[in-house]
Formats: C-alpha cells, structure tokens, sequence
C-alpha cells in the first residue's frame, strides 16, 4: 500500500512540471529552404513553423533586446556561446513580473561572432545566418496529458547590424 502512494507522489510530481518530462530535440528539418532564404524572425519562432528550420542555413532580421537569457534557462549548451534575446522587427516585449527583464526569444551565437553584441543598444536591428534548435515534450509526456510545450532557440553562426526593416 506504502508503495501506491509513493507512486502516486511521482507520478504527481512528473505531471506537475516539477520534474522533468523528456524533452527531445528535433532533428534536422527535411523541409529547409535554399541556403540564404530570408525567413521572417515570427515565423522562426512560432511553434508549428520553428522546427521547419531547424539546422537550415537561413537569414533573419531581428530587433536586438539584451545580452543574456533574461533569467531563463536555456535548453541547449552555451558552453563557448553568447546568449542574447530578441524580438521580431516591431515587437514589444514584455517585462517578466519576477526579474523586470523583458521576455524576447533567445538567440546563441559562437563567443567568436559574438563582438558585435556589446556595440549594440536595446531596438537596433540585426540580421542572423543560421537556423533554428528546437526541443519538444517526449510523445509519452504529451499522451500523460502534459501539454505541447516546446523551446525555440535560434542558433545563429553570424551577425551584422541593418537599418530599421519592419518588412520582415
């Protein structure tokens, strides 16, 4: 009887969210654009398009909002990476209650690329090469009733400063 009870205390935790469910990456996408297609930074991070990208070698525009995670914890390694967030051209983000920190999407870039980061202020415009990373709920965690949830993070190999292009 003991047992049931502390199954059920795991099974509660798990389904809660306080322990994790099995996020698994996506595999590279078969459905990549021709090396360079712009895409527009919306479509790259809305969930049901991201993982169309992902590991393609793809150009973005976003509007620069802050070097590092915000507070949020990222699901890939950023060992050797810079970490900045982003918004798509024209956003406004919004303030985490907790941090005050303005929640955006997260991008990663190779520390070497990285130089420009520092240069930048909150609005100004950056175009991105590379393509998307995205992990997703195991199927067994959506099918126990844990939701779709999934991290989009874009995994930018350059960067360079643009004008104003709300266009994209």
């Amino acid at each position: 009887m003991k047992n049931i009870y502390i199954l059920g205390f795991i099974f509660s935790l798990v389904f809660s969210g306080c322990i994790p469910t099995g996020y698994v990456a996506v595999p590279k996408s078969t459905k990549c654009p021709p090396p360079g297609t712009k895409i527009s930074f919306a479509k790259l991070v809305t969930a049901g398009f991201a993982e169309d990208y992902v590991g393609c070698d793809i150009k973005t525009v976003v509007q620069f909002v802050a070097v590092g995670t915000g507070a949020w914890v990222l699901p890939v390694s950023t060992q050797g990476k810079a970490v900045f967030r982003a918004l798509p051209p024209g956003a406004k983000g919004e303030k985490n209650p907790l941090s005050g920190e303005i929640q955006a999407n997260m991008v990663v870039i190779p520390k070497e690329s990285a130089d420009l980061l520092f240069k930048l202020s909150e609005g100004d415009m950056v175009e991105l090469t590379g393509g998307n990373y995205v992990k997703v709920l195991a199927k067994w965690a959506r099918v126990a009733g844990a939701g779709s949830h999934s991290s989009i993070v874009f995994m930018a190999d350059s960067m360079k400063k643009v004008e104003s292009d709300t266009k994209n």
